[in-house]
């Protein structure tokens, strides 16, 4: 039901809204049916004219009169939205054209917040160590505003701090959600939680949630840089190697092998590397380790390589190391020697030199001295007591007839066909006194009463000693 071209449109552009206001509590729209009391139910029929207000079909007399008043205090600003036009077909009369609503005279206009289209909640599933980017290349969230606000965009969570974080790993640009992929790792967060917002400016807010499960990935450790060479010998290399980049679980063990490098490809096949039996890792806080590889050949060229494991796997080989051992040499000095002593002589005990000098050792030679004396010159006899040299074909030599209570020194050094090595460690140690001796004495004989009480007197002992009781 509409008016056209009647008084009351005429008269009071804004009457036939307001009889609405003061009608029966039943309503009722264009085409449908509506119930004005309990005794009538009638249909409005279709309105052509789409500016019409919702009507009601019938009201009594006090409701005509509330709607006249509402409409004559209203229609001096109710007149300004009003626009004449004319109808296609008609006779040229105008007819009134009505205006979005607005607030009662006096009040600002109500804002309407933006509405975020499409699900308020989505789940994304991502790998770790992201490579950045928009979360979803084809998702892009859209929003509109019912008041035509430009719209702008902006990510938070439960709390500030929450929202610091997010805004770190996340962005939105024009409804793009962006991933810093540097912060995507399971090991230290699997779950990210975006509340995600569209403002108007004006205190209107849209907002949806977004979900980001991090998905963990088996994360072995990089392959380390090339081992470095710490020192050269006749039968071994010392190498060293940096820890290499792991965004995995800790590194637990590392691989060491080389290979003897004589002609090119001697390397190419996986049967042709020797395992240098490396085991463990740096300690807390390194970011080196080493190791020397013993039992080479003199004057050869050695490729070494070095890979790491952790608990999710084990990492490729580093690039290859190119070092060669030295020529044969004499032997290196033998290590850690210990003595012991008794009170006229010395075992001693020692460890092989690291290298033989590519040749094997033949033997040892142990120079002694007293303290203070000089080392045996050579190829003079050994002074009893004073200083000695002596031969041993093993780790192993005891020193004999020496002076009793007395400090001594020793040191050792081995030979092979290139000739002597330097000398080991000086070690020293003191012999023990002489032990106690006893002179021949003899004790009068003495008779014993059978059941009486008897004494014996012992004789006293030689050599400065108390008497023993």
């Amino acid at each position: 039901m509409k008016f056209r071209r009647s008084w009351g449109s005429r008269l009071f552009p804004k009457f036939a809204r307001d009889l609405s206001y003061c009608a029966w509590p039943h309503s009722c729209t264009s085409g449908t049916a509506c119930r004005h009391g309990p005794e009538n139910t009638k249909t409005v029929p279709e309105s052509k004219d789409p500016t019409l207000p919702t009507l009601r079909r019938s009201w009594p007399l006090a409701g005509f009169l509330c709607a006249l008043t509402v409409s004559l205090t209203l229609s001096a600003s109710w007149a300004k939205t009003q626009t004449p036009v004319a109808e296609p077909g008609s006779d040229g009369a105008a007819e009134v054209q009505r205006a979005a609503p607005e607030s009662p005279s006096g009040m600002a206009p109500t804002n309407r917040a933006p509405v975020i289209e499409g699900d308020k909640t989505r789940i994304y599933v991502i790998d770790e160590n992201h490579s950045g980017g928009t979360l979803s290349p084809t998702d892009q969230l859209v929003a509109t505003d019912p008041d035509g606000d430009p719209i702008e965009w902006g990510l938070e969570g439960i709390s500030s701090q929450e929202t610091e974080a997010i805004n770190a790993a996340f962005s939105i640009f024009e409804g793009w959600i962006l991933v810093n992929g540097d912060m995507m790792d399971f090991e230290t967060r699997s779950l990210w939680t975006l509340i995600v917002t569209a403002s108007d400016g004006q205190g209107g807010k849209g907002m949806a949630t977004v979900a980001v499960f991090i998905d963990d990935l088996a994360e072995p450790p990089s392959a380390p840089a090339m081992p470095s060479l710490e020192e050269a010998g006749a039968t071994r290399l010392a190498v060293n190697w940096t820890t290499p980049d792991n965004t995995g679980p800790a590194i637990t063990d590392y691989d060491l092998r080389y290979c003897p490098a004589v002609d090119a490809g001697d390397c190419d096949m996986e049967a042709d590397w020797t395992d240098a039996g490396y085991d463990g890792v740096p300690e807390t806080g390194s970011t080196t380790a080493g190791i020397t590889i013993t039992d080479l050949e003199p004057s050869t060229t050695y490729e070494v390589q070095v890979r790491a494991t952790n608990d999710e796997g084990t990492g490729d080989w580093s690039p290859s190391l190119t070092a060669r051992t030295t020529g044969h040499t004499v032997p290196e000095a033998p290590m850690n020697l210990v003595l012991s002593s008794s009170d006229s002589t010395i075992a001693a005990i020692w460890d092989e030199p690291a290298s033989d000098g590519g040749y094997g050792i033949l033997g040892y030679t142990l120079h002694w001295r007293q303290v203070g004396a000089g080392w045996p010159p050579p190829n003079t006899p050994n002074m009893p007591g004073v200083f000695g040299e002596e031969r041993a074909a093993s780790t192993a030599h005891i020193i004999g007839e020496l002076a009793n209570d007395t400090d001594y020194e020793v040191r050792v050094r081995a030979v092979n066909l290139s000739g002597h090595g330097p000398w080991s460690n000086i070690a020293p140690v003191r012999t023990n006194q002489d032990p106690p001796s006893f002179g021949a004495q003899t004790v009068d004989d003495q008779k014993f009463t059978v059941g009486a009480e008897a004494s014996l007197v012992m004789p006293q002992a030689t050599g400065g000693k108390e008497p023993l009781s």
